[in-house]
């Protein structure tokens, strides 16, 4: 069958972690703490690519926070902002951009363990 793609530079991670974070603010005891902890693993991934592409990995990965906090995902509206590893330093755009737009894309298989 064909292959199927997500998003990549991050972007995917970021997206779990902020859609587990707010799960996890429902549910109460012990398993919130997990959910939270797995939430905050998974931004491993965006960390390191951050840091690999020579960027201040707390300060980009706040800004990749924010973004995909501000939009609340739907069937229609997916944040697609992940690390941009080509930005010039103090382009200004806090070390993130559109995955869509560069056309950076994982294969979903490489994500599934």
């Amino acid at each position: 069958g064909a292959a199927r793609l997500s998003y990549g530079g991050g972007c995917t991670e970021m997206a779990l972690s902020a859609s587990l974070q707010h799960a996890a603010q429902r549910v109460p005891g012990l398993q919130q703490y997990a959910m939270q902890a797995f939430s905050q693993a998974l931004l491993v991934v965006p960390r390191t690519l951050a840091e690999n592409a020579g960027h201040n990995s707390s300060k980009t990965l706040a800004h990749l926070q924010a973004a995909h906090h501000e939009e609340r995902p739907s069937d229609d509206n997916i944040c697609d902002m992940g690390i941009d590893i080509e930005e010039e330093a103090g382009s200004g755009s806090g070390g993130i951009c559109s995955m869509k737009d560069r056309g950076v894309l994982d294969m979903v298989a490489t994500k599934q363990s």
